[in-house]
């Protein structure tokens, strides 16, 4: 990631004021909640958010402690200026932490921040009332897809109904206006979600004559099944009769790795596919910015994190239509976003044979990434874990 010390001075000045205040306030700590920890072999776009803030956070002056599930031995070390442990289960992890929490009375001096993964940890219960919740999504139909069969149907309940009812007065921040309209609709206080769109980190910038010379196409992400990479392959198969010259690189491990690569043999795609697997900082740079065209048919996004990573390397995408991906792109502005699946093949085709099309796509592209920041994005949610100091007390 970036280096902390290059945040903006202006956003720095504001974070330190902000801790101030908390401090001011009492609270000397900030304990942050999440499934996974970035160094989990799972860790997606929720876990580099949370590094990335919490990062500014300590640079800033802040105590922070994280605390996340793991598939190994229990361990605590530091990142960044901030302190992680790792321990408890995959999903026994959740009943540990509430479970020891009840046991134990409530520190005045510590501020709560739950990062949302489709469970709630239930702060309200065990933790101090200054907290804040990261809801980056609504997960609800991907539960099937993410659980085991006789967890997903407890999930959906307990976000959909059970949820709800206990954070209507809770500081919610999630990372797009259209997730916090629905969570509005859902019964969430409108005056208290905010949102607070992830940044890019300064790495990822256009490099002077990086594109291949022959059509290329970038997927990047987990390869698991709400990311649709089974849907993925069979568009790029209808692109291959029309250009057969073109080569798709999908960057990212999962559990569909195997599946895919029969579907990849099956569909006579060997040698116009690579699955790349995980990779490194540098190796998704170069890929982003020799790319034509960054693509996705993602089901569902809470942030499309990799689509506003490529356009900051000067590449455009074609995307399906969800919450996420809508809020990272714009439509006819930094790529095409399509809203019935039948449609990718010929919009991934429009922008790779039309040079003037996909020009201007890159202008686009580079000139929205400009406005993401992750100071600003660490600013907005320190700024509602501020706001969420109690009225009596809380002098602006």
């Amino acid at each position: 990631m970036d280096d902390p010390s290059d945040i903006s001075t202006d956003w720095a000045q504001q974070m330190r004021q902000l801790v101030q205040t908390l401090h001011s306030h009492g609270i000397t700590q900030v304990q942050s909640f999440a499934w996974r920890d970035l160094a989990d072999p799972d860790a997606g776009g929720s876990e580099v958010h949370a590094d990335h803030v919490m990062t500014r956070w300590a640079q800033a002056g802040l105590s922070v402690s994280h605390r996340t599930s793991t598939d190994r031995q229990t361990e605590t070390f530091s990142r960044n200026g901030y302190t992680v442990t790792r321990g408890g289960g995959r999903y026994s992890v959740f009943l540990t932490v509430v479970g020891t929490r009840l046991l134990r009375r409530a520190r005045k001096d510590v501020a709560i921040v739950e990062i949302w993964n489709g469970v709630p940890w239930f702060s309200q219960i065990w933790g101090n009332k200054v907290r804040t919740t990261w809801l980056h999504h609504i997960h609800e139909d991907m539960w099937n897809e993410s659980l085991p069969r006789v967890l997903a149907p407890i999930a959906r309940w307990v976000e959909i109904w059970l949820a709800p009812k206990f954070y209507r007065r809770t500081r919610i921040a999630t990372l797009a206006t259209t997730t916090r309209d629905e969570l509005i609709a859902r019964g969430y206080s409108a005056d208290r979600v905010v949102v607070a769109e992830p940044g890019i980190d300064p790495r990822y910038c256009p490099r002077d004559n990086a594109k291949t010379s022959t059509p290329t196409l970038l997927a990047v992400g987990r390869l698991a099944p709400v990311k649709r990479f089974p849907l993925l392959l069979a568009t790029f198969a209808d692109v291959l009769r029309t250009i057969p010259d073109a080569h798709l690189t999908i960057a990212g491990d999962g559990p569909d790795r195997d599946m895919l690569a029969h579907e990849i043999e099956r569909l006579h795609l060997t040698g116009h596919v690579t699955l790349a697997g995980r990779v490194s900082d540098d190796e998704l740079l170069e890929l982003y910015q020799s790319s034509w065209l960054l693509v996705s048919a993602s089901h569902s996004e809470g942030w499309g994190m990799t689509i506003t990573e490529a356009a900051a390397c000067g590449t455009s995408c074609v995307v399906t239509a969800n919450h996420g991906h809508c809020a990272a792109a714009t439509h006819n502005v930094t790529g095409l976003i399509v809203e019935d699946d039948a449609e990718l093949s010929a919009a991934m085709i429009q922008v790779l044979t039309d040079n003037a099309l996909r020009n201007t796509l890159t202008r686009g592209a580079l000139t929205h990434a400009a406005k993401f920041q992750w100071d600003r994005t660490a600013t907005i949610l320190l700024q509602a874990l501020v706001d969420s100091l109690p009225p009596r007390n809380h002098r602006s």
